[in-house]
């Protein structure tokens, strides 16, 4: 993977691989070319207590790869509901993730454009409320400026 991903590097932006949620070796190769870690966390106990295992792994993984930013959002959030709020605050409290306020919340049109293998800009119909989602969680991650 690690070979793979540096050849590809020079004919595209950004690459992006998706290892799964588990620690695993391919999940640790990528880490070690990779800029960006985006660690997506449900609104739920049992997710939110996997921080603490991803940001040890970042940590671990920042002695291959010094320059890898990791950042974590609220992925599949209610519609309303404290649970949104105390997760976001569990994230922000994580030091080895940047929190980016970038909610997408649990929208059908996610799992219809993957069922498709489309993003979910691609929707026709378009639901403009998860590609706006999408288009500023995307913004956050490669145009620097926008991240705070």
């Amino acid at each position: 993977m690690r070979t793979e991903t540096q050849r590809l590097a020079a004919k595209y932006a950004h690459i992006v691989i998706d290892t799964g949620g588990r620690d695993t070796t391919s999940q640790r190769a990528a880490l070690t070319v990779a800029d960006v870690l985006l660690v997506p966390c449900l609104p739920r106990s049992f997710d939110v207590w996997t921080l603490e295992k991803a940001a040890k792994l970042v940590d671990e993984m920042r002695l291959a790869n010094p320059a890898l930013r990791a950042y974590a959002f609220l992925n599949r959030t209610d519609p309303r509901g404290q649970d949104n709020l105390e997760a976001a605050e569990v994230l922000q409290e994580t030091p080895a993730l940047h929190f980016l306020d970038t909610p997408l919340g649990a929208r059908k049109a996610f799992s219809n454009a993957a069922a498709q293998g489309l993003a979910v800009t691609e929707l026709t119909p378009q639901d403009r409320k998860a590609s706006t989602e999408m288009v500023t969680l995307f913004r956050s991650l490669f145009n620097e400026k926008n991240v705070s």
